[in-house]
């Protein structure tokens, strides 16, 4: 009988062992994210709906906090996040090629593009167009299909009215503004043409899409220069004060990537949120959050797009090249030189 016990007591601490360390179905999974916590709310409270004994707890950083929180929770011995999603994907591939991803066999992975998936080990979650806001009331005689170089040209013919009131990206802070201009390099080195004249006119820098979005439409900027779509989508739906340029020569599709750290502490949570993300259902409920869904069996909600030369930034090691230190070091000496204005 006092065996039996043994055995039973034995039995159900192995089983609170297993929900404790994730490797069961009830425990919390923890993400450090750079999706806005009212986007992103939607997609964990139906997935907790689904999973009733998982709980989510999602942290809402800035693109160089997600890795740099990662890193020092694993230099420091503190208990880190199991899932990582970040809008700079090269600091997710970096984070990947350097060992520090699991490999992860998504469900439906024929459902995937190529350009969407590394390795097994870093994953497109959701797609975002990269555009131009405009503050309506302003009245600025920019086409919603403007391209950059009619958008330059415009800049310079009216110099004084956009002086400081122009948003973009601060590189040197953002890690998601580095990896954008560089892309907009690469697509076309002309675009420093673009950069040099914004560049003359005393820019705003800004960290996030969020508040650069916030004031165009107050009204603080008449424009702001490569932001997030899924913002700025849904920023015009609620306020007829923000509009939207869609660029006429391409637009650059940039992605939310995530990876289970090597480090977590409850990987096959991060693994079950993670799947959820790239499922059908999951997908569906980030195309209602203003995202482009991933998956090849799931329609663009943007018609907008429709016509115009897209650019999807591809997840791959071709990325490792915005983070070569002479590349970036290179990148933001000729950044500071653009970025002085012009006497006047």
């Amino acid at each position: 009988m006092l065996r039996r016990l043994l055995i039973m007591v034995l039995l159900l601490l192995s089983g609170a062992c297993e929900r404790l360390d994730g490797t069961g179905e009830t425990g919390t999974v923890v993400v450090y994210g750079t999706i806005d916590t009212p986007t992103i709310e939607p997609l964990l409270t139906a997935f907790e709906q689904g999973n009733p004994g998982i709980a989510v707890e999602y942290h809402s950083l800035t693109a160089a906090e997600v890795s740099e929180r990662y890193l020092e929770d694993r230099r420091s011995g503190r208990t880190g996040p199991d899932l990582l999603i970040n809008s700079a994907m090269d600091l997710q591939v970096q984070l990947a090629n350097d060992g520090q991803a699991m490999p992860f066999a998504v469900p439906e992975i024929e459902q995937l593009p190529d350009w969407a998936h590394w390795r097994d080990r870093a994953f497109a979650v959701g797609v975002e167009p990269i555009v131009i806001g405009i503050n309506t009331p302003a009245d600025l005689g920019i086409a919603p299909d403007t391209s950059r170089a009619q958008l330059t040209e415009h800049l310079q013919q009216n110099r004084t009215r956009y002086l400081g009131r122009i948003g973009i990206y601060d590189p040197e802070r953002s890690s998601t503004g580095m990896l954008l201009f560089n892309q907009d390099l690469e697509a076309d080195p002309a675009n420093w043409e673009l950069v040099r004249t914004i560049g003359t006119l005393r820019p705003q820098l800004y960290q996030s899409s969020s508040e650069m979005i916030a004031d165009v439409t107050a009204g603080k900027l008449l424009l702001a220069y490569g932001i997030l779509g899924s913002y700025a989508f849904q920023q015009a739906a609620d306020d007829d004060r923000f509009g939207i340029v869609m660029p006429g020569d391409y637009i650059l599709l940039a992605s939310r990537v995530a990876l289970i750290p090597t480090s977590a502490p409850n990987p096959k949570l991060g693994q079950r949120l993670l799947g959820y993300l790239l499922s059908r259902e999951g997908q569906q409920l980030i195309a209602q959050q203003g995202m482009i869904p991933v998956r090849l069996d799931l329609s663009n909600p943007y018609p907008e797009l429709a016509g115009i030369r897209t650019r999807a930034i591809k997840v791959g090691p071709a990325l490792l090249g915005n983070r070569d230190r002479m590349n970036t070091a290179n990148f933001i000496r000729r950044w500071r030189t653009t970025m002085t204005p012009e006497e006047q």
